[in-house]
């Protein structure tokens, strides 16, 4: 142990955890250089993180989400997004925040973020960088946790259990590291094809929301690559991480719990997907399909 304690040293592992350290950038970063790259202005990303957040609220406040949320606490101080409710009253809050590239905010300057990535951004056709990206549209880390139960369906009758779920398939893939955030996209497009549904066949999408400028580029590749429409109507109904915050290694059981809010709702939905990007250039989805004994 004596040994032990003289090398030892305490490490930021959330940090750690959001720093591709192969190109040394953050995931801020690279929500940065997706807004520029594919073309998304502050005021897209205002107006989907705006419109995210009515949509928790409402199923927050609707019961909506009830039969899946187990309170822990007060929940006036720890619900969100009801703590960020004001916003809707007062969407001045988030058009007027300082862009986290900006002179405003002494991290790096919209020079200093080109020179820095000036190899990557210019692998990308990316010439100067208009600061966009904020810490309102952009997901924030949270506390929670997650859990669902997955087994055949011969082992949940055993145990009493009514299955919800049948996992059709599920894909991942790998992008360019410097924009990870576009993966789900090619993920998606994967696990369609390997199940052979088509995208407009699917009643519920629901997707990690790291930025703003991360999913309406998912919105504006899928279709001009693959023609995917993502549907906002069906997408993330009941709001996303923009608003729930992203308590690692737990949204994943959110969005599933999302999934499953939404099928209790619409008793006709038949097909979801769930999908999100991780850091490293990595995405992940998974079809579901309404479970039939």
């Amino acid at each position: 142990p004596a040994q032990f304690l003289l090398d030892f040293s305490i490490v930021a592992c959330l940090e750690e955890g959001l720093v591709d350290r192969e190109n040394n950038i953050s995931m801020i970063e690279i929500g940065e250089v997706m807004a520029n790259h594919f073309g998304i202005s502050r005021e897209e990303q205002d107006a989907y993180t705006m419109e995210g957040l009515r949509r928790a609220v409402d199923a927050v406040e609707s019961g909506a989400l009830a039969d899946y949320l187990v309170a822990l606490g007060d929940d006036d101080k720890d619900g969100y997004p009801l703590n960020r409710k004001r916003m809707l009253k007062h969407p001045e809050t988030i058009a007027r925040a300082a862009p986290v590239f900006s002179e405003e905010i002494a991290f790096l300057s919209p020079d200093e973020f080109l020179e820095k990535h000036r190899v990557h951004l210019a692998r990308l056709g990316v010439s100067e960088i208009v600061p966009t990206v904020t810490m309102y549209n952009s997901c924030i880390p949270g506390d929670g946790a997650g859990a669902c139960i997955v087994t055949t369906a011969d082992k949940a009758a055993s145990l009493g259990l009514q299955p919800k779920l049948r996992i059709l398939g599920w894909a991942k893939a790998g992008v360019d590291p410097v924009i990870m955030g576009i993966a789900p996209m090619e993920s998606t497009q994967r696990v369609l094809a390997s199940a052979q549904v088509d995208m407009a066949a699917i009643d519920v999408i629901e997707i990690h929301e790291a930025f703003a400028s991360q999913v309406l580029s998912v919105f504006k590749e899928g279709e001009q690559r693959y023609g995917q429409c993502w549907d906002r109507d069906r997408t993330n109904v009941y709001g996303g991480s923009l608003a729930y915050t992203h308590p690692l290694a737990a949204t994943n059981c959110r969005l599933i719990t999302n999934v499953l809010s939404r099928f209790d709702a619409e008793p006709s939905s038949n097909y979801a997907l769930a999908c999100g990007c991780a850091g490293g250039g990595m995405g992940a989805s998974v079809l579901f399909e309404r479970y039939k004994a």
